[in-house]
Protein backbone atom coordinates (compact mmCIF):
# COMPACT_ATOMS: atom_id res chain seq x y z
CA UNK A 1 0.00 0.00 0.00
CA UNK A 2 1.49 3.55 -1.15
CA UNK A 3 1.24 4.54 2.84
CA UNK A 4 2.50 1.88 4.47
CA UNK A 5 6.17 3.66 4.87
CA UNK A 6 4.75 6.36 6.11
CA UNK A 7 3.27 4.47 9.18
CA UNK A 8 6.15 2.39 9.84
CA UNK A 9 8.53 4.96 9.65
CA UNK A 10 5.96 7.20 12.39
CA UNK A 11 5.37 3.86 14.71
CA UNK A 12 9.12 3.52 14.47
CA UNK A 13 10.06 7.34 15.44
CA UNK A 14 8.01 6.55 18.66
CA UNK A 15 8.67 3.01 19.59
CA UNK A 16 12.82 4.12 19.20
CA UNK A 17 12.75 6.89 22.05
CA UNK A 18 10.78 4.71 24.00
CA UNK A 19 13.06 2.16 23.68
CA UNK A 20 16.15 5.10 24.42
CA UNK A 21 13.85 6.43 27.40
CA UNK A 22 14.37 2.46 28.60
CA UNK A 23 10.04 2.28 28.41
CA UNK A 24 10.37 -0.86 26.27
CA UNK A 25 12.89 -3.53 24.85
CA UNK A 26 14.50 -2.98 21.78
CA UNK A 27 13.89 -6.52 20.37
CA UNK A 28 9.81 -5.35 21.38
CA UNK A 29 10.16 -3.00 18.14
CA UNK A 30 9.45 -5.57 15.70
CA UNK A 31 6.15 -6.82 17.33
CA UNK A 32 4.96 -3.40 18.21
CA UNK A 33 5.61 -2.17 14.23
CA UNK A 34 3.44 -5.78 13.33
CA UNK A 35 0.67 -5.31 15.50
CA UNK A 36 0.05 -1.89 13.98
CA UNK A 37 0.29 -3.39 10.58
CA UNK A 38 -2.40 -5.73 11.67
CA UNK A 39 -4.48 -2.98 13.38
CA UNK A 40 -8.12 -2.87 11.90
CA UNK A 41 -7.56 0.57 10.68
CA UNK A 42 -4.78 0.12 8.80
CA UNK A 43 -5.82 -0.25 5.07
CA UNK A 44 -7.84 2.44 5.48
CA UNK A 45 -4.79 4.41 6.16
CA UNK A 46 -2.23 2.69 4.17
CA UNK A 47 -4.49 2.72 1.10
CA UNK A 48 -4.42 6.25 0.85
CA UNK A 49 -2.08 7.83 -1.82
CA UNK A 50 -1.31 11.35 0.19
CA UNK A 51 -1.98 14.52 -2.50
CA UNK A 52 -0.40 17.21 0.22
CA UNK A 53 1.50 17.49 3.18
CA UNK A 54 -1.85 17.29 5.50
CA UNK A 55 -2.75 14.02 4.32
CA UNK A 56 0.74 12.48 5.16
CA UNK A 57 0.49 14.20 8.80
CA UNK A 58 -2.97 12.84 9.32
CA UNK A 59 -1.61 9.33 8.35
CA UNK A 60 1.86 10.03 10.76
CA UNK A 61 -0.66 10.97 13.25
CA UNK A 62 -2.82 7.97 13.01
CA UNK A 63 0.36 5.97 13.10
CA UNK A 64 2.32 7.27 16.62
CA UNK A 65 -0.77 7.37 18.34
CA UNK A 66 -1.21 3.97 17.57
CA UNK A 67 2.28 3.21 18.57
CA UNK A 68 1.70 5.02 21.69
CA UNK A 69 -1.05 3.30 22.55
CA UNK A 70 0.01 0.30 22.14
CA UNK A 71 3.14 0.62 24.95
Amino acid sequence: YPSTSIIINAANEILVDQFLKKNIPFLSINKFILDILKDVNYKKYAIKRPKNIYQILNINDWAKKKALDRI
